[in-house]
């Protein structure tokens, strides 16, 4: 197989004991390596749900993209962007979004309660929908159990 990305090995799509690479979407390997080269660097979640899933059951918005049951690839991933030290999370998070957008993802989610190495970090859900275009993508924001505006997600980080 082919590889599509330039900045992202393999190896990082191994969860629960498979890789998720070949699996994936290419559009969605082409944009996450655009979005890493805009934000300058973006780590996969390594949350075992973050990739891919096999299990059969869907979000609470009947659009998984990380099921490859419903699917037949996977159409979109989880990913922490990278925040330069001394950065401000609410700025990080407002460019990621725009990078986001940016680059042609389609849906985008942001969730400001994220875990990563044991601290509350933002992170972002990026897919690849086909119900949107990329001039205008599904987002939303995700908090206390909740799905809210992104506007609102956003402005929980300032």
């Amino acid at each position: 197989m082919i590889h599509l990305t330039h900045f992202f090995k393999r190896s990082e799509f191994d969860r629960n004991g498979e890789n998720w690479y070949d699996l994936y979407d290419p559009r969605w390997l082409v944009l996450i390596d655009a979005f890493r080269l805009r934000t300058g660097k973006c780590s996969l979640s390594p949350h075992p749900r973050a990739l891919g899933r096999r299990d059969g059951v869907n979000d609470r918005t009947g659009y998984d993209g990380h099921n490859i049951d419903k699917h037949g690839f996977v159409m979109a991933g989880d990913v922490f962007p990278h925040m330069p030290e001394g950065s401000v999370e609410y700025v990080d998070a407002y460019n990621s979004v725009r990078y986001a957008k940016k680059v042609g993802f389609t849906g985008i989610g942001l969730y400001p309660e994220w875990r990563k190495d044991g601290l509350r970090r933002f992170g972002l859900h990026l897919d690849t929908r086909r119900t949107v275009s990329p001039s205008h993508p599904a987002t939303w924001g995700f908090i206390d159990g909740k799905f809210i505006d992104i506007e609102t997600a956003l402005n929980t980080l300032k």
